[in-house]
């Protein structure tokens, strides 16, 4: 039987049959790195012998830290495809397009180590464009850029088929 074993029984057992209440024990306490009960050095050591030192955090080479697009694994930044990229689509409660202006957030599945430079794709495979419900290769505005994502703004120019879809490549450099 484990100590802890025998510690657990003892004390359901002590429950059970309670013998008479004790004196006020004394406090252990610490003093020059030992334990010292009523003024007595046990002689015990407060803490254990040193250990090896640990492996230390290394986010900066982390990849999600460092790295992320918004393409499959196996898809090249700039490819045309619609698989892996955000969209978004702005309603009224009835269906109804809301705006001909999006302003949407954009967040990283990681926090970067440092704001990373970004790159934006259509779904055309087109660099620094976005697509909307007016087509491919539209004009877009990065309101703020942090460590967690983006800010993006798009006017569509109309509100008949109001919708934004995008690729990204967010790198710290």
């Amino acid at each position: 039987m484990t100590t802890d074993c025998l510690t657990r029984l003892i004390r359901r057992e002590s429950a059970k049959n309670p013998g008479p209440v004790g004196q006020d024990g004394n406090t252990p306490y610490l003093q020059n790195g030992n334990w010292w009960i009523d003024g007595v050095d046990t002689g015990i050591a407060a803490t254990g012998p040193v250990g090896p030192q640990g492996v230390p955090g290394d986010i900066a080479n982390d990849p999600e830290r460092t790295y992320e697009k918004s393409y499959a694994d196996s898809v090249a930044p700039g490819t045309a495809t619609v698989q892996g990229a955000f969209w978004h689509r702005s309603l009224n409660y009835d269906g109804s397009p809301r705006h001909k202006l999006f302003r949407v957030f954009v967040g990283f599945t990681a926090r970067k180590t440092a704001v990373p430079q970004l790159t934006i794709y259509d779904l055309a495979g087109n660099i620094n464009a976005v697509s909307t419900g007016v087509g491919d290769s539209q004009t877009y505005t990065i309101i703020s850029l942090s460590e967690r994502g983006f800010l993006i703004e798009v006017d569509t120019g109309t509100t008949s088929d109001n919708w934004l879809a995008l690729h990204y490549v967010a790198q710290v450099i």
